[in-house]
């Protein structure tokens, strides 16, 4: 699995990507401890370090939480703050909330994908066997 960080603070823009380890990231921390992780300042936060991206936007606080699927997470969902913020188990909640609705998005998307597969498939092998018995 592959992090990747992205805001739209003004300025900085796009992708970037950060490394997935205990110390490396707080989204590749998130992946590692399978929970909600809570940044309450970056000033004293010493389990990992801060994604650049993150820096550069100016983002001081923020939880982050797994995008959950079926099978394995898809990955991580994160929401910053510019100021240092305590966030209580309701704002945690509400990101997952917001998780939950994107991984089911993500799920029904393959399935999709996958049915449309199968029905050319079965197109594909009754055209053959009408051309086979032809």
């Amino acid at each position: 699995m592959r992090c990747w960080c992205s805001t739209r603070a003004a300025g900085h823009g796009g992708t970037a990507s950060c490394p997935i380890s205990p110390h490396g990231s707080q989204a590749g921390y998130t992946i590692l401890t399978v929970r909600p992780v809570i940044v309450c300042d970056w000033s004293a936060e010493r389990r990992f370090t801060r994604a650049p991206v993150l820096a550069a936007s100016g983002d001081r606080s923020g939880p982050t939480v797994l995008i959950e699927g079926r099978r394995a997470p898809f990955g991580v969902l994160g929401l910053h703050s510019h100021q240092p913020r305590d966030y209580q188990a309701g704002d945690v909640d509400f990101v997952q909330s917001l998780a939950n609705v994107l991984g089911d998005a993500v799920e029904r998307l393959h399935r999709r994908r996958s049915l449309t597969a199968i029905l050319i498939l079965a197109r594909y092998l009754t055209d053959f066997r009408g051309v086979a018995h032809g």
